[in-house]
């Protein structure tokens, strides 16, 4: 039987270790960080995000929706560890936008990354904030399980962060003006062996 040569066994393990970093290398892509299907009400806010993977820089971003150009309300692009691994990654962010017109908006990204054009696509339904016909025909009951900070977040984003009826928005600049009546509560009696528990151990 034919032994290899060393040498050439050496360049061997150096080409099958280069071919599969080559092949481990992706290519640039972008991508808005949204839920799919995402539904939000009218004057909801949220933050728009792209993720832009594989790119040592990033430039000639634009963004819309539908007819409206939102490019002037991001940010620069900051430096990002999306994934685990050893990737050159970016986010975009604008903070805290929102839609005034119901019905489907679609949010279009297109960038440059390391030469490339990127482009991405994402339809947001915006459903109205408002009574029709200004009768309720249904009542929704949030019940959460003991109302940890979970529950009551979720309750914080849907009942104050909408402008209300006067024009009034109690959501500014990350914090709540104006908080939930069960958390303007002092005095809390526990009526159940967990919560009680808790409160004896100090947790």
């Amino acid at each position: 039987m034919s032994t290899l040569n060393p040498l050439r066994l050496l360049l061997l393990v150096i080409s099958i270790a280069q071919a599969g970093a080559w092949a481990q290398v992706s290519p640039p892509s972008a991508r808005f960080a949204l839920p799919e299907r995402l539904r939000l009400l009218q004057g909801q806010y949220l933050d728009l995000v792209v993720e832009v993977r594989n790119a040592t820089a990033v430039s000639n971003l634009k963004v819309t929706a539908g007819p409206v150009d939102l490019t002037a309300k991001f940010a620069a692009p900051v430096k990002a560890e999306l994934d685990c691994d050893t990737s050159s990654d970016f986010v975009v962010w604008a903070n805290l936008q929102s839609f005034e017109a119901t019905g489907d908006v679609e949010l279009t990204v297109s960038l440059t990354a390391d030469w490339t054009t990127l482009t991405d696509k994402r339809v947001v339904s915006v459903m109205p904030f408002a009574l029709t016909g200004g009768q309720r025909r249904n009542i929704v009951l949030f019940i959460g399980d003991a109302m940890g900070t979970a529950y009551r977040d979720a309750a914080r984003l849907v009942s104050r962060s909408i402008v209300d009826a006067s024009g009034k928005n109690s959501f500014r600049e990350g914090y709540f003006d104006n908080l939930l009546e069960m958390d303007k509560i002092t005095t809390v009696q526990n009526n159940s062996r967990t919560g009680s528990t808790c409160c004896k151990h100090g947790s």
